[in-house]
C-alpha cells in the first residue's frame, strides 16, 4: 500500500464563486436582505471544513466598477452571507473580489486585469498567501469564467448546476455536480481515494 505524502506545511483549498454558487443569483446584488443561500451550501461547507480544506471565495464584481453598486453595498452583502453561515460553524479563510471590467467600467476600474475570472489572479493570490497546493485543490462555480479560472490556476474546476450552471457552454470541467453538496462529496471521495 502506497501513501501519498504532501509537502510539509502545504495546504489544500476549495475556491468558491459567490453568486449562483453560494447564494442565489441576483443581477448586481446590493441589498443584504436579498441574500439567499443555495440549497445544501451549509452541509457542503461543513463537510469541506471537516476534511480540512481552506475555503476561499473568489468573485467578479464589475457592478462596482460600472457604478451599479457601491463598495459598501457589496461589503454589506458579504457580511450578510458570513452572518448566515456563522451559526453553523462555517467561515471563510479569505475572500477576493474583482471590481474591474475591460470596457464597461468607469475609471479607475476600466482595465484589463489578471484578477477578473477567467483570469487566475485571485486564485493565485490565495495560493501564494496560504501556501496552497494546486494539485490538491478545486475551483467551484456555475459559469464558464469559473471553470477557465480553475484551469488557469492549475486547480481542478467543478461546475455546479445552480445559478447559470444548468445552461453551461464551455470547456469541459473536471466534474459536474447538481449541488454544492454533491461537489463537496466528490472532492472528499476523490481525496480519500488518492490518499491510498
Amino acid at each position: 500500500m502506497r501513501i501519498k505524502i504532501r509537502k510539509k506545511h502545504m495546504f489544500k483549498a476549495v475556491f468558491l464563486d459567490r453568486d449562483g454558487t453560494l447564494i442565489q443569483e441576483r443581477h448586481y446584488l446590493s441589498d443584504p436582505e436579498q441574500v439567499v443561500l443555495e440549497p445544501t451550501v451549509i452541509d457542503a461547507l461543513q463537510l469541506l471544513r471537516r476534511h480540512r480544506f481552506r475555503l476561499i471565495m473568489v468573485t467578479n464584481q464589475s457592478g462596482i466598477g460600472r457604478g451599479r453598486i457601491k463598495l459598501r453595498q457589496f461589503l454589506a452583502v458579504q457580511r450578510r452571507l458570513i452572518d448566515l453561515l456563522a451559526p453553523h460553524g462555517v467561515f471563510f479563510d479569505d475572500f477576493y473580489y474583482c471590481p474591474h471590467h475591460p470596457t464597461e467600467a468607469r475609471d479607475p476600474y476600466r482595465k484589463f486585469c489578471h484578477c477578473r475570472k477567467p483570469g487566475a489572479g485571485m486564485l493565485l493570490e490565495g495560493i501564494k498567501k496560504y501556501r496552497i497546493e494546486p494539485q490538491y485543490s478545486y475551483m467551484i462555480g456555475d459559469k464558464r469564467a469559473d471553470v477557465e479560472a480553475g484551469y488557469n490556476a492549475h486547480v481542478q474546476p467543478i461546475l455546479v448546476k445552480t445559478g447559470y450552471g444548468s445552461n453551461y457552454s464551455g470547456p469541459a470541467p473536471g466534474y459536474v455536480a447538481d449541488t454544492l453538496l454533491a461537489a463537496a462529496e466528490y472532492i472528499v471521495a476523490r481525496e480519500t481515494k488518492e490518499r491510498f
